[in-house]
């Protein structure tokens, strides 16, 4: 024991002195299946290097009062990993800059402008429109705006067509007669689990922090993650031989005219929860926008895709 504790120790410095360091800024989330896990930091390895900071509240932000203060037009901003933007400084976000340059604005007189950024990576649509029901409304914004990034938002709301997260309990909206309802089995099925029950009690705390400062823990967890990204790639690669690869989670089918069922569900699936989404916000008296995210160039431009 003493000479397996000793090596642990010795590791746990080696991976110090070479600067190693993984952040999991997530964390299990009752309605959502997992949210931004709050008051997390560290430096955030993607296609940027970051250091990414999360307020007390789980949100990729500084810090916001849930009172609104006088005199000032709250913009809430929902989305995916486009406005979650961990690979980008947070000024540099896309949100960030829009609050920027509304400062000032002579259409808005002298009201300040705040945007608060509900942006977690991975999220569908349907995450969204919980996150709206359950986060959003405690901060009375006057004005909602939904990211919507369709090479993989249409596909995440589909249990069948969102392969990289088959294995995780998420909430799903599908069409029972003619209605848009939520299928939140799976996910209740964790939460009622003794290893979900556990996390919320003082030793789960324990056990988080400890996986926040331990760099041998963090690499056990970048190991598993890797392992998973291969796994489901492989998968991926072995269901469909000849199609072109691109990043984990994206899928340019979504620009083709949908024939297959299950891309037919998912725009269907889509559009009723963009709709009620909007009367959600509708409900409230707030306005509301729908922006889309860019998508890159290089597949877009790619010959081997036919978009006709």
């Amino acid at each position: 024991m003493g000479g397996l504790l000793c090596g642990l120790i010795i590791a746990e410095v080696a991976l110090r002195v070479i600067g190693f360091t993984n952040l999991n800024p997530y964390i299990a989330d009752r309605y959502t299946g997992y949210s931004l896990r709050p008051g997390a930091e560290g430096w955030w390895h993607g296609e940027g290097t970051t250091y990414i900071k999360i307020n007390s509240d789980g949100l990729r932000d500084r810090e916001h009062s849930k009172i609104k203060p006088a005199n000032t037009l709250r913009i809430a901003v929902v989305g995916d990993s486009f406005t979650q933007a961990f690979d980008v400084e947070m000024q540099d976000a896309w949100w960030a800059v829009m609050e920027q340059r509304l400062q000032g604005c002579a259409t808005l007189g002298q009201r300040k402008v705040e945007v608060i950024n509900f942006g977690v990576a991975g999220y569908s649509t349907a995450r969204e429109l919980i996150t709206l029901q359950q986060r959003v409304w405690d901060y009375s914004p006057d004005i909602v705006v939904l990211n919507v990034t369709l090479i993989n938002d249409v596909k995440d709301n589909s249990t069948v067509l969102n392969k990289e997260y088959a294995e995780q309990p998420l909430p799903y909206y599908i069409y029972q007669d003619d209605k848009l309802v939520l299928d939140d089995s799976r996910l209740a099925a964790r939460n009622n689990s003794t290893y979900f029950r556990l996390q919320q009690t003082a030793l789960g705390n324990a056990i988080n922090w400890l996986r926040q400062h331990l760099r041998l823990i963090q690499l056990t967890d970048k190991a598993r993650t890797a392992y998973q990204q291969r796994k489901i790639a492989k998968q991926l690669a072995d269901e469909q031989p000849h199609a072109q690869r691109l990043e984990l989670g994206l899928d340019s089918s979504v620009f083709k005219e949908p024939t297959a069922p299950a891309w037919i569900d998912a725009w269907r699936v889509t559009e009723g929860l963009l709709l009620m989404i909007r009367d959600e916000v509708n409900s409230k008296g707030v306005k509301f926008l729908v922006v889309t995210g860019s998508s890159g160039m290089s597949w877009r431009l790619s010959p081997s895709h036919d978009f006709a």
